[in-house]
């Protein structure tokens, strides 16, 4: 139906440079995925897909479906073995529907567990299965809100100082995140937030302005890299200190 093409490739960054990895199994845009170069997972994606995949440090083997089929979903949640893919979108990539249901991980299998409040796709995330942030997102417009989890329940905290979707996350905590570029109604975003559990505070600027970049690494210490300014593809790779952006080596293939 014209949308988006996926990609099945893999690289790996060393903290100097990218080399390339084996494939995943199936081809993916929009994917959920994180872990480490050794233990990693990816999950979902156009068009509605629910595949999901693991991979140990040489090869991707397929494991147990997503419950709701989506793309888009919140990210960077939790380990490979305890995650959570929250929000999301169904239907045509011209007109996704929003969603409000999470599924937690558990190394084996997906369950459905609480809501979120207000339904997004392309959400920033952080934190643990018992303690999580998720903030911005698309919905019916672009949203600043932010909820954090417990374990139990979703509560809605202090909005991101700009709305935007497509961003970029750093963090390992609940308390402690970054939410980097994205997408602002008419273009892209290099503006950074802070998040210390309460609270978004605009921080240094990445180089480069751009949507649907990828982030790893903690609040202190990670890089960002890829994304797209339409019609182009980036290939940038930044990386964070902790108080500023520094330009390192590109990715392979924008």
């Amino acid at each position: 139906d014209g949308g988006p093409v996926g990609a099945n490739s893999n690289s790996l960054y060393n903290g100097t440079s990218w080399t390339s990895g084996n494939p995943t199994t199936q081809y993916a845009y929009a994917s959920v995925g994180l872990g480490t170069q050794t233990a990693g997972i990816v999950a979902g994606g156009y068009q509605n897909v629910g595949n999901v995949e693991t991979y140990n440090g040489s090869s991707w083997t397929e494991t147990t479906d997503l419950n709701t089929a989506r793309t888009q979903g919140g990210n960077n949640v939790g380990t490979y073995t305890a995650t959570l893919f929250m929000s999301g979108a169904t239907g045509s990539p011209s007109w996704p529907t929003a969603k409000t249901e999470v599924e937690q991980w558990d190394g084996s299998s997906w369950t459905e567990i609480a809501d979120v409040n207000t339904g997004r796709r392309s959400t920033s995330g952080a934190g643990t299965t018992t303690a999580a942030v998720t903030a911005g997102g698309l919905s019916s417009g672009y949203e600043a809100k932010t909820e954090t989890w417990n374990g139990s329940s979703w509560t809605e905290a202090g909005d991101l100082n700009t709305a935007r979707v497509y961003l970029a996350s750093l963090g390992t905590s609940s308390t402690a995140a970054i939410a980097a570029a994205g997408a602002v109604p008419g273009s892209t975003s290099a503006l950074v937030e802070q998040w210390n559990g309460s609270a978004w505070t605009e921080i240094a600027d990445v180089n480069t302005s751009a949507e649907a970049r990828s982030g790893s690494g903690s609040y202190t210490e990670g890089i960002v890299f890829g994304g797209d300014t339409p019609p182009g593809k980036k290939a940038n790779t930044e990386h964070w200190n902790g108080s500023s952006w520094t330009e390192v080596s590109d990715l392979a293939t924008a």
